[in-house]
């Protein structure tokens, strides 16, 4: 739906003569990793919708979208793929969040996961993309737009844990996935060089 659609604005724009018919692919480029950024959006929505988990849904959405932009990590080869992964790691970011909240230690667990998380991002992040890599001016303001950005993560899950452990430990749970998918990129771009 993604391709038909920017592939229509970017004919429109074209027509219009809002953009060089040179520029129509840069153009259906952008407007389709938008559009397709929305569906898998509107997806979690449904999904958070018919769990229960609007507010888990909400802060799994805000953390991949702020966090994950400059820490890179594991893209699939396909749309397909990268839907499934999507909510693959959305399930368990809900799953793990709800079953944390039934530890007897709970402050404990998040804290601990909390340390891992800071370690591992501290360890693997920014992931360069092979095509795209990035310098060191880069990796220093990813880097540190990561730290600031899971600082003010890590105190939206201190004051949700103040008024619901489940919003705190799914997005906690989330930021661990982020960690993963640094990890695990990490991994496989080391076995293909």
């Amino acid at each position: 739906m993604s391709h038909f659609l920017s592939c229509k604005i970017a004919d429109f724009l074209v027509r219009q003569q809002q953009i060089p018919e040179q520029e129509w692919e840069i153009c259906q480029y952008g407007y389709d990793t938008l559009i397709y950024s929305m569906e898998q959006t509107f997806l979690l929505l449904i999904l958070g919708a018919l769990l229960h988990q609007m507010t888990g849904t909400l802060l799994h959405i805000a953390s991949y979208f702020f966090i994950r932009r400059y820490t890179g990590g594991y893209h699939a080869s396909t749309r397909l793929g990268c839907t499934i992964m999507t909510l693959f790691t959305y399930l368990l970011s809900i799953g793990f969040g709800n079953a944390l909240t039934y530890f007897p230690h709970f402050y404990i667990v998040i804290g601990f996961l909390q340390i891992v998380y800071y370690v591992l991002i501290y360890q693997y992040a920014p992931v360069e993309h092979p095509n795209k890599p990035l310098t060191m001016d880069q990796i220093k303001r990813n880097r540190r737009n990561i730290f600031i950005l899971s600082i003010l993560f890590t105190i939206v899950v201190l004051l949700c844990s103040l008024h619901s452990i489940n919003a705190a430990s799914t997005l906690t749970c989330s930021l661990m996935s982020i960690a993963v998918l640094t990890i695990h990129s990490e991994h496989r771009s080391q076995s293909h060089s």
